[in-house]
């Protein structure tokens, strides 16, 4: 595998991993913060944590106050430093890092990261059609919301979110996207594919979307592998798929992909229906019968 370019979540500007890294701070469960020093210092005192993502200061104004703002404002804000604000799972994930878990803030301890203790901080997330978003609490560990209005005022602190690598793979095509997981996603097809096949254990093995990623030695993927990638940009609480702002980021990663819709190699309760990723409006997965003829989008997780 042949690494072409490191591609930020936000936009194709992207930070050098390799960058000044300094001190560790390790919290109670054992988990290392690292300093880390952006180009140009434009997230402050930042730290970059196990799973790679860095997390900037609290954005400040020149006097060194923290900078209060809306919704808009802090995506507007991240969105201008190249970065991008943190979704609701960065804030689950970072709080495990200090002795809460992914479900409960329980034995949550703000420790390590700069500044954590003093305000609500803004997640991409959203429910009731945009009319609730999320915060997260960084004296408590919990992720609250309330109704959405311009004046609600709030604090952000910006992250590098998780890396995409532009690959070349030897079947999937010298542009291949390598996720953050470490799946590598092909080029989708321009032609549509039934899904009708041979079905073993409840499950399906064979069919002509299934064969197109196995004569290219890689796999149809299941409706997980494209709830994780949704996972990357900004999941919609509601629907199951992305919010707005980041429906904007997924058009800015994968600007090719039109109004297409992706059979995965998951079964539906029947076994005359399966699951498709649908693009064709906010992303999401829903049902539709094997016979009907879909895109393919073929994957291979990598070592």
């Amino acid at each position: 595998m042949k690494i072409l370019q490191k591609v930020l979540l936000a936009s194709v500007f992207a930070f050098n991993i390799q960058s000044a890294l300094a001190t560790t701070g390790q919290t109670s469960s054992g988990v290392l913060l690292t300093d880390y020093r952006t180009p140009n210092n434009i997230l402050g005192e930042a730290m970059i944590d196990p799973s790679g993502m860095i997390w900037g200061d609290v954005a400040r104004n020149p006097d060194g106050s923290y900078q209060l703002m809306n919704r808009v404002e802090a995506f507007n804000y991240c969105a201008g430093l190249k970065t991008s604000v943190p979704n609701e799972a960065d804030y689950r994930r970072l709080r495990s890092y200090m002795g809460a878990t992914l479900q409960s803030n329980a034995g949550y301890v703000p420790q390590v990261l700069p500044r954590l203790t003093d305000h609500w901080y803004w997640t991409t997330a959203s429910s009731d059609n945009g009319r609730k978003v999320y915060l997260f609490n960084g004296l408590r560990g919990n992720i609250g919301f309330m109704p959405f209005t311009a004046e609600s005022k709030g604090v952000v602190r910006c992250v590098t979110t998780s890396y995409f690598q532009i690959i070349e793979h030897p079947t999937l095509g010298d542009q291949s996207i390598l996720d953050p997981s470490g799946r590598a996603w092909g080029k989708f097809t321009d032609e549509v594919y039934t899904n009708t096949g041979t079905i073993e254990d409840g499950n399906l093995i064979r069919s002509q979307a299934i064969n197109v990623c196995t004569d290219l030695g890689t796999r149809l993927p299941h409706t997980e592998d494209f709830e994780q990638l949704i996972t990357f940009f900004g999941k919609n609480l509601d629907t199951g798929g992305l919010t707005g702002e980041g429906l904007n980021l997924f058009k800015k990663m994968f600007p090719n992909i039109g109004k297409r819709v992706f059979w995965t190699s998951t079964l539906g309760m029947i076994q005359k229906a399966g699951f498709v990723f649908n693009y064709s409006r906010d992303i999401a997965i829903t049902g539709d019968y094997l016979r009907n003829a879909h895109h393919v989008w073929c994957v291979q997780d990598m070592p």
